[in-house]
């Protein structure tokens, strides 16, 4: 799989009477070289200190999106709280729920194209924006769900962006991510929205429309309504009408969800790209 991108933005938040300067770093060892090899991709080293200072970063990367085309690889470089919820900058915290509005902005701007990469401890917990009933924040993020180190983040995310100017190939960068600094194992993962869509829509399915749930809220329904069955047989067949019904209401918000998670209705090109022929097993 290869991603498209046009240009790649570190966002740093770090001390430099505490911290290695990671971010930096990874953008004056690797990343300027994009532009020189590529000259249709660039990059830029962004630096934060508080909240209101990444968003109008974020929002500055919007307006490149929407003014220039940009398909963004963002890369953050900034602590992660400790209870997993967000982000931790040189002068304040914020959410990841307080970054879902610039992020989803962002992948509306850049067509569906926003990447993420987090050398951030528990960053892939960001993953928890990704929710089917609204827009996707990103296409895809890679990080970790663990603490991480300093010295480990930069050597892996070096390898990775390398193999990423060295061929563009993407599962060639997540190979050589996992595969340098052998001796400390890794957790680093790669979420695809997509994929986590349909792994989400497919347990809510599995979970909420077996037959016994399915049982369960058809006499629910009955004590609600006062209704009650003498014959059988009627109640049979009136509890599978009701299951028909429920099923293809189901359906119905499925394809409503599915809509405004992939943004088809900015972008019906993408009804061809992303869950085609796809729709989640409820039988």
């Amino acid at each position: 799989m290869n991603i498209q991108f046009d240009k790649i933005y570190v966002i740093q938040s770090l001390d430099p009477t505490d911290d290695e300067m990671t971010g930096e770093f990874l953008f004056n060892d690797v990343l300027q070289y994009f532009n020189a090899k590529y000259p249709d991709k660039n990059a830029e080293l962004i630096k934060v200190d508080t909240p209101s200072e990444l968003l109008e970063a974020l929002n500055k990367i919007k307006i490149e999106c929407e003014t220039r085309n940009i398909k963004p690889i963002i890369h953050f470089e900034i602590h992660g709280l400790e209870d997993k919820t967000g982000l931790s900058l040189n002068n304040g915290d914020i959410s990841w729920d307080g970054l879902y509005s610039s992020l989803t902005k962002i992948n509306d701007a850049s067509k569906w194209n926003l990447f993420i990469t987090m050398a951030v401890c528990f960053g892939n917990y960001a993953m928890l924006l990704i929710k089917p009933t609204k827009p996707a924040p990103f296409t895809g993020i890679l990080g970790s769900f663990e603490s991480i180190y300093e010295d480990d983040l930069y050597i892996k995310y070096s390898a990775f962006y390398s193999e990423l100017l060295n061929s563009l190939d993407f599962e060639k960068a997540l190979e050589q991510l996992h595969l340098s600094n052998p001796s400390l194992p890794t957790d680093y993962r790669y979420i695809n929205a997509e994929k986590t869509f349909k792994n989400v829509y497919q347990k809510y399915f599995d979970t909420q429309f077996s037959e016994d749930i399915i049982r369960k809220r058809f006499n629910t329904a009955l004590k609600a309504e006062g209704i009650s069955f003498t014959d059988r047989e009627k109640k049979n067949r009136f509890q599978i009408q009701f299951k028909v019904t429920l099923l293809k209401t189901k359906q119905h918000h499925f394809e409503n969800d599915k809509t405004k998670f992939f943004m088809f209705d900015k972008f019906p090109e993408h009804r061809h790209i992303y869950c085609v022929g796809w729709t989640p097993n409820y039988r």
